[in-house]
């Protein structure tokens, strides 16, 4: 009876270190992926930025080249943190700012609501896309 429960014990932890080693897995793709979007993202505020200087629109400039500074370094903090590591930084930063939080969130999927919707009208060949 002990050696059937030792068995199946060790056979339950090998299946939760599978779980755990899978989850970490694809939390690390997904933090390559969120990394790498923030830096499209990054680099797409940087070519606005550069736009409106152009533009001579020096405000509103120096506002999204802070954008893309901010997005240019979450993008470059995720690429080098830790899963578990971000994942204690932000739970740290919502604790203590939690509207800050709360706003990045909206603001994030604003600008991604706004991209998505964007890109898919040049991939349906929308001759109004640009405007």
């Amino acid at each position: 009876m002990r050696e059937l429960k030792q068995e199946v014990v060790g056979q339950t932890r090998q299946a939760l270190k599978q779980a755990r080693d899978r989850a970490g897995s694809s939390l690390g793709e997904s933090k390559g992926q969120l990394a790498d979007q923030l830096g499209g993202l990054a680099s797409a505020f940087q070519r606005t930025t550069e736009q409106l200087r152009q533009e001579d629109r020096t405000t509103v400039a120096g506002l999204t080249e802070a954008v893309a500074r901010q997005a240019d370094q979450a993008a470059n903090y995720l690429r080098q943190a830790d899963v578990r590591a971000a994942r204690q930084d932000l739970e740290r930063l919502a604790r203590r700012r939690p509207t800050l939080v709360l706003g990045g969130a909206l603001a994030l999927g604003l600008v991604a609501a706004r991209f998505l919707k964007s890109s898919k009208r040049v991939r349906q060949g929308d001759p109004y896309a640009g405007a």
